[in-house]
């Protein structure tokens, strides 16, 4: 008889594990068909304020993403994907365009006073787990026609994955900052918008 029960009991236990299995091969077969998706929910307003140093730099910008209701507003209906399911979470593209305070010319206000910014960015999670700050540094050139045109920090090609910055439920603090090295004096405030969009992969 106990052989009997040990029997019935490796059936059930084998029969629990090709149920597993079976809804575990499922759900990679969603998760195959969602395609990487970008979001865009973070857009604020910093100010470079006037200085003859050498550097410039905005005050660093706090703001919060609750990760799992991104995601949810982009998944297919009837489709639920948890951070758990993620593969990859990436800074896709920092942009930042003028906003006032501009001037044309060699001598005015713009992103030609410039010679290179860096956009850093952080969360309260990256530094719990002791992670240090992302950034990227563009060097940016004299040409009259930079002076108004958009920054863009590009990091699409990185493939830097940040899961491990955001929290698995909940909200994240993240922390933004601009750093600049400049070529000439900024004489005015100039405000800028930043928009910064992510990618999310499924796994």
């Amino acid at each position: 008889m106990k052989k009997l029960f040990l029997i019935l009991g490796l059936l059930t236990v084998t029969g629990g594990s090709l149920s597993v299995q079976s809804c575990n091969k499922v759900k990679d077969a969603i998760l195959k068909n969602i395609d990487p998706f970008n979001f865009s929910m973070q857009s604020f307003v910093v100010t470079f304020e006037p200085t003859t140093a050498d550097s410039i730099n905005t005050d660093i910008v706090s703001t919060v993403i609750n990760l799992q209701d991104s995601i949810n507003k982009f998944v297919p209906s009837g489709v639920n994907l948890s951070i758990s399911d993620l593969k990859e979470v990436r800074l896709n593209k920092v942009t930042v365009s003028p906003e006032s305070g501009f001037t044309p010319g060699a001598t005015g206000n713009n992103f030609t006073n410039i010679e290179g910014a860096f956009a850093m960015f952080n969360s309260n999670r990256g530094i719990a787990n002791g992670l240090g700050p992302l950034g990227m540094l563009l060097y940016l050139t004299t040409s009259p026609t930079d002076e108004m045109t958009p920054l863009v920090f590009d990091y699409s090609d990185k493939n830097v994955n940040l899961l491990n910055y955001f929290h698995s439920s909940g909200e994240t603090e993240i922390m933004y900052q601009l750093i600049g090295k400049l070529r000439r004096p900024v004489t005015a405030p100039l405000k800028v918008r930043v928009q910064v969009e992510y990618t999310i992969i499924p796994g």
